[in-house]
């Protein structure tokens, strides 16, 4: 998942983020959410993250998330294709 970095609070890094969730039969993006994730490396307010597991796991440039945007939406394609 990605997600921009909001801020700080008590030692982790704060993330509003739109979950995948089940509507019916369909995977779809939900509302998004703040959630608290750990950060092995600085962030700042405003930076794009890459998630996996509540850790922040890379800090994408605008080419690496229109990369993985596509692939996601792809993907979800394929799956409610079948």
């Amino acid at each position: 998942m990605t997600g921009h970095v909001d801020g700080a609070d008590e030692g982790q890094v704060l993330v509003s983020r739109r979950p995948l969730v089940w509507s019916g039969s369909r995977l779809l993006f939900g509302e998004p959410v703040i959630e608290a994730v750990d950060a092995p490396f600085p962030v700042v307010p405003g930076d794009v993250v890459a998630v996996h597991w509540d850790w922040i796991c890379e800090r994408l440039d605008r080419r690496q998330l229109g990369w993985l945007q596509r692939v996601t939406d792809r993907q979800l394609a394929e799956f409610h294709a079948d």
